[in-house]
């Protein structure tokens, strides 16, 4: 009598399955929108498990020519957000962040996004 095929096959998608699972858990994807006057720009990145937004927006930064941002370091608060593809924030403008419409109560260096979160980068007059 012939065994099945079945059984292995389904072993195999299996493992597959479990693989790419636990490869993608070490990873947490969320997206960056990009709010100006001009600009409604949507982006993909992720942090590590744990990883701080500035890690997601340096990720960002380095896999996409479209997107760019400068920041100020302090040794206080964390790395301040200056510019975001090429606008910088001035005496009557800053970048705020938000998550949705809410704005973050922290930097984007403590800021630790959520799976699949929208993060807003948005032009804010003062």
């Amino acid at each position: 009598m012939k065994k099945p095929a079945l059984l292995p096959a389904a072993l195999l998608l299996l493992l597959g399955i479990f693989w790419m699972s636990a490869a993608s858990s070490n990873q947490t994807p969320f997206s960056v929108q990009v709010r100006t006057p001009t600009e409604n720009k949507s982006y993909k990145t992720y942090a590590a498990v744990n990883g701080s937004l500035f890690g997601g927006l340096v990720r960002l930064q380095q896999a996409n020519p479209n997107f760019n941002f400068t920041y100020t370091p302090n040794d206080d608060y964390g790395p301040f957000l200056q510019n975001v593809n090429g606008l910088a924030g001035d005496s009557s403008h800053y970048w705020q962040l938000l998550s949705g419409d809410t704005p973050l109560n922290v930097g984007m260096g403590c800021y630790l996004p959520n799976a699949n979160e929208v993060i807003t980068l948005k032009y804010t007059k003062f």
